[in-house]
């Protein structure tokens, strides 16, 4: 993993680190280029980001990116409905109108091609919610959390991967940590703390309640009952979950977490 304090310098000048090959052979078959392209594509365009043959990438003609994107498409509807186990490559090629023997070929099995579409939409999510690095920011970052996911699919891909894979390490899991280690260290800097652990607390507490009626719609719905679901409803609910992600922000801010 990303030692902390080298992502708070990296953050800090602006720059992105990246993973780099070990001593051993660093001669890749195609069938590898291909798989690290399927995987790590969305992390490209992120502030930390992972050493990616970009032979791969070149290689595809814009009809293949074309495709890439279609079946991406596809796969992230038909995951978001059916989770991992459920879904279906034939229900995703019908849904692309790509041939399924294509989806094999750009992302090697249904596994694989899951780990492409989280990393599509972390990318999403990261470009459209950043992690403030000041205050100010901070204070808005709840309420903007809360409206992103009212109109994602994100929330439901965690809860499907969270299920399938439980305790066991993700695909790309270190991708994954780099990305949490980014948003930990920005974190820190808008809160001026100096500990790694005590911002992926408050992170994981802020992210939580924005996201929470999100994940349980049905308690949600439960609750508030039919009002819930009016747009005034919904703002009484985002405002009581900013107003308890300031609570949250201010008792770090006065040295009580």
């Amino acid at each position: 993993m990303l030692p902390f304090w080298a992502a708070l310098q990296w953050l800090a000048a602006g720059r992105a680190p990246e993973r780099t090959r070990g001593g051993g052979a660093d001669v890749k078959t195609v069938e590898e280029s291909r798989r690290e392209c399927n995987h790590l594509v969305g992390f490209l365009n992120h502030p930390v980001g992972c050493a990616v043959d970009y032979a791969c990438l070149m290689a595809e003609t814009p009809k293949a990116q074309a495709t890439r994107a279609k079946l991406l498409e596809a796969a992230e509807a038909e995951f978001s409905e059916h989770g991992l186990a459920g879904a279906r490559v034939d229900r995703i090629a019908e849904r692309s109108g790509v041939n399924k023997q294509r989806i094999y070929a750009y992302f090697g099995n249904k596994e694989a091609l899951f780990a492409a579409v989280m990393t599509k939409v972390y990318a999403h999510m990261s470009d459209a919610v950043p992690i403030p690095v000041t205050e100010e920011g901070l204070r808005s970052y709840v309420g903007e959390v809360f409206d992103y996911h009212r109109q994602s699919d994100l929330v439901r891909l965690l809860a499907w991967e969270g299920l399938h894979y439980r305790d066991k390490p993700i695909p790309d899991e270190k991708e994954r940590e780099a990305y949490y280690v980014h948003k930990t260290a920005a974190l820190s800097l808008a809160l001026g703390v100096d500990d790694p652990a005590t911002a992926a607390r408050v992170l994981i507490a802020l992210i939580g309640i924005a996201s929470w009626p999100f994940i349980v719609p049905q308690q949600r719905r439960l609750m508030l009952g039919p009002d819930g679901e009016t747009e005034s409803g919904w703002a009484l609910l985002r405002a009581s979950v900013v107003a308890h992600g300031h609570s949250i922000i201010d008792n770090v801010l006065q040295g009580a977490v």
